[in-house]
């Protein structure tokens, strides 16, 4: 059974903190990604895979935000599972597929 679930990095405006960078994001995604691998549920194993993006990639709205993380977990999911992938143009491919 697969679940799906969004997680926002901190952007900080206005102070000296720097904002999540595409890095950190993909260091938080696999950090994640490691501990669950190492849980056991009843003994069964669990594993996931993430899809990361960033404003920086120019999204308009939140929508196309999630759009842009769900292509990218689509490529996770594509190279095997239990992976993170960061979201590039290159995966706008991935709607033709999904929409047939």
């Amino acid at each position: 059974m697969a679940k799906n679930f969004v997680l926002f990095c901190p952007t900080q405006h206005n102070t000296t903190q720097h904002n999540t960078t595409q890095e950190q994001a993909i260091r938080i995604a696999e950090a994640i990604r490691i501990k669950v691998e190492k849980a056991t549920f009843d003994d069964i194993p669990v594993k996931c895979s993430f899809g990361v993006t960033s404003i920086k990639f120019k999204a308009r709205t939140p929508s196309e935000l999630i759009e842009q993380a769900d292509l990218a977990l689509y490529e996770a999911k594509s190279l095997g599972r239990n992976q993170v992938a960061l979201w590039d143009a290159s995966l706008e491919e991935f709607k033709l597929f999904r929409s047939e």
